[in-house]
């Protein structure tokens, strides 16, 4: 991936088309000295849902295309009555996080993390750069990650070749499950699939989830700025 790629897409809740959601990748300058691209991932409701449950999220991750890792991470999130706002510093030569968070009072913490660890929004783009060569049904993959001021590692399961349908063409596709606790959000660990492009992007172009009060699809309906000539078929 590269700066210019746009991705948007439609979540639907049930049969009810609930909101939207923006992925773009942008030349941020520098950052300390080093060049550095900002992830923008942003999502809300329509105003349809809004009087039901009311969002408006933002994430931004600033990406250093060199490492492979981020040096910021900016979260604010708006849902219903619940808001946050954190802010994430990471200083690779210390090997080392500060961080910033704002819910009610704000608090801030530093400690140590291992080379490599990824914010919520950047474990997603550097998971594109993984070489997928040889993995079969049921090989997992590990990358360590930074969520809500603790250490996380997001561990994801591979499920096969598939072939999807959404608004913006026919795909070929990677279906892989990310490993979730059940019993809470989740009746099962299997109840949340991510499809990405087969071909050199790995963009996702779906997702399925089901969950305790209904199920919830994420569908891609544009793409621009692709580093690779797409997959699709239309």
């Amino acid at each position: 991936f590269e700066p210019g790629e746009h991705l948007a897409y439609r979540i639907r809740f049930g049969p009810i088309e609930a909101a939207t959601a923006t992925v773009g990748v942008h030349d941020a300058g520098l950052w300390r000295g080093r060049p550095t691209w900002e992830i923008r991932a942003e999502g809300r409701t329509g105003r349809g849902f809004d009087w039901i449950f009311k969002v408006r999220d933002a994430y931004r991750s600033y990406y250093d295309p060199a490492l492979q890792a981020p040096v910021r991470f900016v979260r604010d999130v708006h849902e219903g009555g619940y808001e946050i706002h954190q802010d994430y510093h990471f200083d690779w030569e210390r090997s080392c996080v500060e961080t910033e968070w704002h819910r009610v009072r704000g608090r801030g913490e530093a400690f140590a993390v291992e080379p490599g660890t990824q914010d919520m929004v950047s474990a997603f783009f550097t998971a594109r750069n993984w070489d997928l060569t040889g993995l079969a049904i049921g090989d997992t993959l590990t990358v360590p990650c930074l969520v809500d001021g603790e250490l996380f590692p997001l561990t994801i399961r591979y499920g096969g070749r598939d072939e999807v349908e959404v608004t913006e063409g026919t795909w070929q596709v990677d279906a892989f499950h990310p490993v979730i606790l059940a019993g809470r959000v989740w009746e099962r660990p299997d109840d949340l699939t991510v499809y990405v492009s087969a071909d050199a992007n790995r963009i996702p172009v779906l997702v399925r989830t089901r969950v305790w009060v209904g199920s919830v699809e994420l569908e891609l309906t544009s793409v621009e700025g692709l580093r690779n000539p797409p997959s699709r078929q239309f």
